[in-house]
């Protein structure tokens, strides 16, 4: 039987199925609560906030058995006082691969499940929990993660002579991240090293004052003794080495959150 995926990045969706507003919301607090189940309170709170009717506990109870009716009578199983979402969700995927991927020693295969996976990413996570703590902190973590993941795929794609095509790839994704997310100085590190070793030393360069000057901008503050020393490698327009440049700051995995009900 083929396992059923949840999105709770972006709209909800089961299986690449809509599911109505209501039953969006629930599916993404059973999705967040995914590590220990979630109460009935929690459904009400997730589907209604502070404005529930006194029958929403019968209407959470409606929309679970509708759930089942679409999509199987096992999607959502109980335990006690608890529901639990009995499928795959693509934060679970995310969490997987970040978890798994090693980007100094990542193979074409790996690389390109990782990129797949990034692929998915469509929208806000949780969107449709926007008041609640819990969700917040969730939205924090992954897209911290996220981050992460893009920055040790480019990684990745700068090591082992992986040749021009994916330093390309690396400086593209590179170059709209730092766009998008201008204070991620591992992403301007990798964009500095990318176009340095793709023989494109001024423009290497560049990056670097443009981030030095977001840097005091905004913060006040320079670059890191590492990009300073990264810099001075491109500066000297000598050979870099990705893995001693970076094989010994490499991410640690951001720990899943449990959340509770």
């Amino acid at each position: 039987m083929r396992e059923r995926i949840v999105r709770a990045i972006g709209e909800v969706t089961i299986d690449g199925a809509s599911v109505t507003q209501r039953q969006r919301a629930l599916l993404a607090a059973l999705a967040l609560h995914r590590a220990t189940g979630a109460t009935m309170d929690a459904l009400v709170d997730a589907m209604w906030c502070d404005r529930a009717p006194t029958s929403a506990r019968k209407s959470v109870q409606n929309q679970v058995a509708r759930l089942r009716h679409v999509f199987g009578p096992d999607l959502i199983v109980t335990d006690g006082d608890r529901y639990h979402l009995n499928a795959r969700t693509d934060v679970a995927v995310i969490d997987q691969a970040a978890a798994h991927f090693e980007p100094l020693s990542a193979t074409a295969g790996d690389i390109h499940e990782v990129a797949s996976v990034l692929a998915t990413w469509h929208g806000t996570p949780f969107v449709d929990l926007a008041d609640s703590p819990q969700a917040d902190a969730e939205r924090a973590r992954l897209e911290l993660l996220q981050a992460r993941l893009v920055e040790s795929l480019t990684l990745a794609r700068l090591t082992g002579h992986r040749g021009t095509d994916a330093r390309a790839d690396a400086i593209i994704q590179l170059t709209v991240r730092t766009s998008t997310h201008p204070l991620h100085e591992r992403a301007w590190e990798l964009l500095v090293a990318a176009l340095h070793m793709d023989g494109r030393r001024t423009e290497a360069l560049g990056a670097y004052a443009r981030f030095g000057e977001v840097l005091d901008r905004q913060l006040g503050v320079t670059p890191s003794r590492d990009f300073q020393r990264l810099r001075a490698i491109v500066d000297a327009d000598q050979l870099l080495d990705p893995v001693a440049a970076f094989g010994g700051t490499t991410y640690r995995p951001v720990p899943t959150l449990l959340a509770s009900a």
